[in-house]
């Protein structure tokens, strides 16, 4: 049995939901030879990504630029985020809704986006790691580091050498650390 049979098979049979549903369980690429309708039809899309995941990349460009589309199969699997396109990797809204569910995808976002201040500062408030994914040019905007390190000191570990010997930048830093001792001692001492 050829599990890629389906590319030999007619226009009907390649666009059977059940005759593709068998093929793919026998070979997740039989996707690839499926009919146009079937690549663009969201619930059999939904069904199969359920299934295994990767297979999202042979959809049709049409869901992988549909952002409520993407969004929902990236609940299933946020690294579908992956396969979407490129006009969304360069969406504030849905690649923040997508970095909200798994911070790291913020690595693939556009590279307008990462180098963007409002955007990165917003997604390094979750995670200072995401910083090491900003643009050059923010990484050594010293302006912009001292604002992000207001929103998390923990950004100066990946700021350059220079700036880490910068007054500005390390009184920042200090700064920020004091005032987020100060208040756990605050809540601590509220709470006891």
């Amino acid at each position: 049995q050829n599990s890629l049979a389906l590319k030999f098979a007619s226009d009907t049979l390649k666009n059977d939901k059940e005759v593709v549903l068998t093929a793919i369980s026998q070979n997740s690429l039989a996707l690839k030879f499926a009919s146009d309708t079937l690549k663009n039809d969201k619930e059999f899309i939904l069904t199969v990504v359920k299934q295994k995941s990767w297979i999202f990349q042979y959809a049709s460009d049409t869901l992988k630029n549909d952002k409520e589309f993407v969004l929902t199969a990236i609940k299933a699997d946020s690294l579908l985020f992956l396969y979407a396109s490129d006009t969304l990797k360069n969406d504030k809204e849905f690649v923040l809704t997508a970095v909200k569910q798994n911070p790291w995808l913020f690595q693939y976002a556009s590279d307008t986006l990462k180098n963007d201040k409002e955007f990165v500062l917003t997604a390094i408030k979750a995670d200072s790691l995401l910083f090491q994914y900003a643009s050059d040019a923010l990484k050594n905007d010293k302006e912009f580091i001292i604002a992000a390190i207001k929103q998390n000191p923990e950004v100066l570990n990946y700021v350059s050498n220079d700036l880490k010997k910068d007054k500005e930048v390390i009184l920042a830093y200090f700064l920020n650390k004091s005032w987020q001792l100060v208040s756990k001692l605050k809540f601590s001492a509220n709470t006891k």
